[in-house]
């Protein structure tokens, strides 16, 4: 059950990845079709991770707030479905600008509001020694949401059908808004709000036939321990839970800064002023680092509970860092055969973040927030997330005309570069911990920094008081 829950949750990670890749081929046909500028094109590809800024805002506030106790994890997920279908359906309906740009907004707020939700949900319904691949498996979605767009980019462009494009993130967008209903609530949501025997059911159906007394009870202690004020979220802006917060955001914001969506939103365009002339090619370049993101994404979920969170985010960090200098360098210098080595350096590049940048700040933030304020806690960081997002898709554009793709990609390059650092310096591993080992040595004030990188963790004495765990207030 815990894979079939995965699988469904994930179809929200399949959308998120369709409705981002589908704007690579269309975006010509619309921009023709509507007449617009460069700031126009801007703002119609921006509105996307825009609308999934306030997604996320919205449902950070939600589950810090006291309606919390009426709309669970599933039910969120459901609302996010609905969302999907009236973007999918407006965009492809869409006779102005102005409805497509709201459209796109309105995915936008659909995908931001499952990007909180879907790794949350994952992450509390997965058995512990699964977690990591479970939750790398929404990266996943994410990444064949990517290629399949890229596909049906590719099958549709000469017919210049950019509406049909548009229209065909419907289907799975009605999968996900039914299929989610079959599917059992998150235990941990339960029992926070006090539904115990539906929590106990829940457990089973995820669990089969194994035991869950242990994991029930650990749960039930976790959450006996937590403060209910209704205003938890005020904790993420203390001791011990800032560093939390701060690695959230700046995680997510490394992960931005790489330029990942840049390539994701604008790669035909990219790979056009990097030397294919032809738009076929520039669309099977295109599926062509599609695809190996997601064969890489694939190796990500096996390795990233074997090889550690930290460990692969370092090899990421160094090979988005080398991939980006050693492109900015070729165009740069106009060298022979730029197309062919555009093409290598975008594969390393995507095969650096497919294994690192992509799926581990996803699962780093539904595993170090304690579960009072993981739902606040994911927010926030997804709002950071979005943020840059939006920020990255606006400004490529501008900064292309102004100082040029080579030391755009450079500056890129550069941000990687700080980012290795931040990590080698800053990043946990969690690996093989569980949520409740976690949460507990947090609250005891202890280095975040320093979570998993010694044995601290695995002897923590998990029955600690509460009295001993509060943070001052």
């Amino acid at each position: 059950m815990a894979w079939l829950v995965a699988i469904i949750g994930s179809v929200a990670g399949f959308l998120f990845g369709y409705d981002e890749g589908i704007i690579a081929g269309s975006l010509d046909l619309v921009k023709n079709h509507f007449s617009l500028t460069h700031t126009h094109v801007g703002i119609m590809t921006s509105a996307l991770p825009f609308g999934a800024l306030f997604g996320s805002m919205f449902i950070g506030a939600l589950i810090a707030s006291r309606f919390t106790k009426y709309i669970g994890r599933r039910t969120t997920l459901s609302y996010a479905g609905f969302f999907f279908l009236l973007g999918a359906g407006g965009a492809a309906l869409a006779n102005t600008e102005t409805i497509l740009i709201a459209s796109r907004f309105i995915l936008g707020l659909a995908i931001g509001i499952a990007a909180v939700t879907t790794p949350l949900y994952l992450a509390e319904t997965a058995p512990m020694k699964l977690r990591g691949a479970i939750v790398a498996i929404y990266q996943l979605a994410i990444t064949l949401g990517i290629v399949c767009a890229y596909g049906v980019n590719y099958l549709l462009i000469e017919q210049q059908a950019w509406r049909a494009m548009f229209a065909s993130s419907a289907i799975p967008a009605l999968i996900l808004t039914i299929g989610i209903l079959f599917l059992p609530e998150s235990p941990r949501w339960l029992c926070s709000v006090g539904k115990h025997d539906l929590a106990l059911r829940s457990l089973k159906r995820l669990r089969g036939g194994k035991s869950i007394d242990q994991e029930l009870n650990d749960i039930e202690e976790t959450l006996a321990k937590e403060p209910h004020n209704g205003k938890n979220w005020r904790l993420l802006f203390r001791r011990p839970l800032l560093p939390v917060l701060l690695l959230g955001v700046i995680l997510f914001c490394l992960q931005q800064l790489s330029g990942i969506n840049v390539i994701i939103y604008y790669a035909p365009e990219i790979f056009k002023n990097l030397g294919f002339t032809n738009t076929t090619g520039q669309i099977l370049a295109t599926m062509g680092i599609g695809v190996v993101n997601v064969l890489v994404t694939i190796l990500a979920i096996f390795w990233v509970d074997k090889i550690g969170r930290r460990k692969l985010l370092l090899v990421g960090f160094a090979g988005t860092f080398i991939s980006l200098t050693a492109l900015s360098l070729f165009s740069l210098f106009q060298v022979s055969a730029l197309a062919y080595l555009s093409v290598l350096c975008l594969t390393v590049y995507i095969f650096s973040f497919a294994i690192s940048l992509g799926p581990i700040p996803h699962i780093a933030m539904a595993e170090i927030f304690p579960l009072h304020v993981r739902g606040a806690g994911m927010g926030l960081s997804s709002m950071s997330n979005w943020g840059f997002n939006t920020l990255m898709v606006f400004s490529f554009p501008i900064l292309y005309n102004q100082i040029g793709i080579e030391y755009t990609f450079l500056m890129y390059g550069v941000i990687c570069f700080l980012g290795f650092i931040y990590s080698y310096y800053w990043m946990p591993e969690t690996k093989n911990i569980s949520l409740e080992a976690i949460e507990t040595y947090l609250m005891n004030n202890k280095p975040l920094r320093y979570l998993g990188r010694n044995h601290e963790v695995n002897t923590f004495d998990t029955t600690v008081k509460r009295a001993e765990l509060s943070p001052t207030l």
